[in-house]
Formats: C-alpha cells, sequence, structure tokens
C-alpha cells in the first residue's frame, strides 16, 4: 500500500466504568474502558476493513487510590492495565501492569510523581474535543508521539515528573525519563533518556496547551536525539466541542517518515452531545509531509 492519499474511517462503541471502593479519608478507584471499532483504510490500489481494538483509546482497567495525609498534602497511585479487545492478550510488554504505573505526593507546592508515565505531549499536548486525546486507531497515531520516537506509546519508564500548582489560569510540568522503551523485547530494548515538559492553561470553556517532548539517545548511531512539540487550543462549552492542534516532530529515526527525518501535523477535532448520555465525534487529521490524512468518526455512549 502506498504512503499517499490515505483515509481512514472508525466507528467506535465504548463502555466506562469509575467505580470508587472505600471512602473517608482514603479512595479506592476500579475504573476501565472497553472500546472497539471498525476501520476502512483505503489507496490508491487498495481497500481493506478491519476490526480495531482502541478506536478512540487503548482498552484498560485501572486501579487507583488517594490517601490523604492532612496540612494539604496527599499521596496517590495508578495502575493500568492495557489489553486488546479482539483477542483479550496484554499490550506492550505483556506485563500486568502495562500502562501507566505512577505513585505521586502532592502538597501545596504542586506534585511529584514517579514510575511509568505519559510524556506531556499525551497528557497535555493532544486536546481533541473529537476523542479526548485518545487517538488510538482512528488517528493513526499522528499525535501525540509520532512514529514512537518519543517514546514507545508515549509511555516513558524510571520517570520523574512535577506538576506546578495552579498559576491563575495555567499550570506547568516538567519531567524526566531513565528509561524510554521502544521495544517489547528486553534483550533488545535500549534505555535512552527522555526530557519532557508543558504549559496548560484553562479558563471556562476554553484551554490551551504547549508541549515539548525530547528523546535522548544513548546510541546515536542508529537513532537520532528527536524533538516533538505540539500545540492545542479547544473551546468546550455546554453541548458541543470544537478543537485544532499542530505538532511537529524533528529527527524522525524509523517509519515511513524516517527518510525525510521530520513530521507535521495538523488536527481538527469536534463533539456534539447527543441526549444525556451519547456523543457524536469526528477527527481529521492531515500529515503534509507524506500526503497522508485521516477522517475518523464515532459515537460514545
Amino acid at each position: 500500500m502506498r504512503n499517499s492519499h490515505v483515509a481512514a474511517w472508525a466507528a467506535t462503541l465504548i463502555a466506562c466504568a469509575s467505580t470508587p471502593v472505600w471512602s473517608a479519608t482514603s479512595s479506592l478507584k476500579l475504573s476501565g474502558s472497553v472500546d472497539m471499532g471498525l476501520r476502512v483504510t483505503t489507496s490508491d490500489d487498495s481497500r481493506r476493513l478491519r476490526t480495531v481494538s482502541g478506536g478512540r483509546s487503548s482498552s484498560y482497567i485501572a486501579l487507583s487510590g488517594v490517601e490523604e495525609l492532612g496540612g494539604g498534602w496527599r499521596t496517590s497511585f495508578t495502575l493500568q492495565t492495557l489489553f486488546n479487545m479482539g483477542n483479550g492478550k496484554l499490550l506492550l510488554d505483556g506485563q500486568r501492569f502495562n500502562g501507566e504505573a505512577s505513585v505521586g505526593l502532592e502538597g501545596p507546592y504542586g506534585e511529584l510523581r514517579l514510575g511509568r508515565q505519559v510524556v506531556m505531549g499525551g497528557q497535555w499536548g493532544s486536546i481533541d474535543a473529537g476523542f479526548d486525546g485518545g487517538w488510538g486507531g482512528a488517528g493513526d497515531l499522528v499525535m501525540p508521539a509520532g512514529y514512537g520516537d518519543t517514546g514507545y506509546a508515549a509511555l516513558v519508564d524510571n520517570s520523574v515528573f512535577y506538576f506546578s500548582p495552579k498559576l491563575g489560569s495555567f499550570s506547568l510540568a516538567g519531567g524526566y525519563s531513565f528509561g524510554v522503551r521502544d521495544n517489547d523485547d528486553e534483550k533488545k530494548r535500549r534505555r535512552d533518556h527522555l526530557f519532557t515538559a508543558g504549559v496548560q492553561y484553562a479558563n471556562g470553556p476554553w484551554s490551551a496547551a504547549l508541549t515539548l517532548d525530547g528523546l535522548l539517545p544513548r546510541d546515536k548511531e542508529t537513532r537520532h536525539p528527536t524533538r516533538n512539540y505540539q500545540a492545542t487550543v479547544a473551546y468546550e462549552p455546554d453541548g458541543y466541542a470544537v478543537s485544532i492542534g499542530v505538532g511537529r516532530l524533528y529527527g524522525i529515526s524509523r517509519g515511513v517518515a524516517a527518510k525525510k527525518g521530520y513530521w507535521h501535523a495538523y488536527t481538527l477535532g469536534g463533539r456534539i452531545d447527543v441526549g444525556g448520555a451519547g456523543k457524536l465525534r469526528m477527527a481529521l487529521q492531515y500529515g503534509p509531509v507524506l500526503n497522508f490524512y485521516s477522517v475518523a468518526t464515532g459515537y460514545q455512549y
């Protein structure tokens, strides 16, 4: 299949649950998402229809908790398991907690979080009214992580992140990872480093973010230092939402854009609320470097 003139369509039905199982000064929450969809991919010489696990976001089960320490301080943890809804297999490296696995300490001066975490391009840089940042199969991962050059599935191991307290309508964050994984095979896995940073704005229906993720490879002969810049703006009043985003990824080492050495994409998202629990979603993406475009539609209940 050629790399140009590619369109993708996905329809997704998502079921979510969020159930607290104890309260008082502590809380423990079991949550998750079951996500299946269909994708039609067309090119100049072929068309393909297949099911997709994770059209909006990965199917997952998560256990999280918060312990209040008093004086404005509290601790928290998150353990997340990602799986393929189509066959029930675990994603990524096959470990039980293969998604986010972190612990945090939060107080008046912000929050310090340790463990396996999503880079700021994934947390803040992919604001999207269409699919809430979870592009998954619906968006072909044009954003936030490019072709994985800034962390396999935008997740990084052995990381230290800091999140500032609210500064008016703004929030700041930054972090460093000592273990970026780019391969499921432990024997072949490189332990590159990465830095990540972001600034986020939120005021009423308006929100915006600017992020930077930078890979620092240990083996510079086979892997390039990358810089992934993202800027997004969203307007979300009652009943509907729209968003626009721009991403720039430089220093690509693999994937169809590796020979170009860079990639940039434009995204447009929209959502209309239907009834009390339904949402119609649409996302458009365009990557001019390879003349790639993606159209995704979905209904969420």
